[in-house]
């Protein structure tokens, strides 16, 4: 992209084989309401009734349903407990390097390894 150009970049990964556009990040299941939706939490998850009417409300709004964490593994189809591992292990999911600054000294970076980056992205695309 050239300097001065009015068009922003979007931002992509490489997950596996594929360059993903972060920008539109696809889910497991569409997030548009419907009681197919809704149904298929409430069974998967077992849902209670006010976690059922939560589900409506933000899907109303145009919002993920993230009434539990559980529902964030449901929708990327992987595992509650490799969700819960990115969020009680942390380090273990993020890479740490160092690049040397213009001034001398260095800077510590911390990047977040791939999947635990497609999932930051995608809740900050959505939410």
């Amino acid at each position: 992209m050239r300097l001065g150009s009015s068009r922003i970049a979007e931002p992509a990964i490489r997950y596996g084989g594929l360059e993903i556009n972060m920008n539109y990040l696809p889910s497991f299941l569409s997030l548009q309401y419907s009681e197919d939706l809704v149904g298929t939490l409430e069974e998967e998850l077992g849902l209670d009734s006010d976690e059922v009417s939560r589900v409506k409300e933000l899907l109303d709004n145009n919002l993920p349903p993230l009434v539990r964490p559980e529902v964030l593994s449901f929708l990327f189809g992987v595992s509650h407990g490799f969700i819960n591992s990115m969020s009680r292990f942390p380090e273990s999911y993020y890479r740490v390097y160092r690049v040397k600054k213009k001034g001398g000294g260095t800077r510590q970076i911390e990047a977040p390894r791939r999947f635990l980056k497609l999932i930051q992205r995608w809740i900050h695309f959505h939410i």
